[in-house]
């Protein structure tokens, strides 16, 4: 899952050529009703599973992005939060984590195959198993915070 960057929510104009609804790089912002003119409202995700991503489990940046009762298993790097404001200037730079799961490594090993190079050292006992992300680069990390506070 990628939240990033914010939507154009205005028609094309002579000032802004850009499509209605086409990608923008404003961060992402969630208000009432999907209104700018409106209060922003945290965008509230619940129950996403991110399991055995060879890369991120999912990447927020933004602010307003509350995840609730998630699960984070066997990933590259279960989640990055990136701060979406100047914190703590930004009303809305709040991301908020509640009742998640983060496993670095489950006990599902994956299964070897032939020049499988996805397959090394891992788990406690540094028996073989699928890496997320490959043999000589895998770190997985359960989370990582970027421009924040953990």
């Amino acid at each position: 899952m990628i939240i990033d960057n914010g939507v154009k929510t205005t028609e094309a104009s002579a000032k802004d050529k850009r499509p209605f609804l086409s990608i923008i790089s404003a961060r992402y912002s969630p208000h009432q009703d999907a209104d700018p003119l409106k209060p922003r409202e945290p965008a509230i995700i619940k129950y996403f599973t991110a399991y055995k991503n060879q890369d991120h489990g999912a990447w927020l940046r933004g602010g307003d992005v509350w995840l609730d009762s998630c699960r984070f298993a066997d990933n590259g790097i279960g989640l990055t939060l990136a701060s979406g404001g100047t914190f703590p200037y930004d009303d809305g730079s709040k991301q908020e984590i509640k009742n998640s799961l983060f496993v670095g490594e489950s006990g599902n090993v994956g299964t070897e195959m032939m020049d499988n190079r996805i397959w090394g050292p891992g788990g406690l006992d540094h028996s073989g198993r699928t890496l997320p992300i490959g043999q000589y680069v895998c770190n997985c990390d359960s989370h990582l915070v970027l421009c924040g506070l953990t």
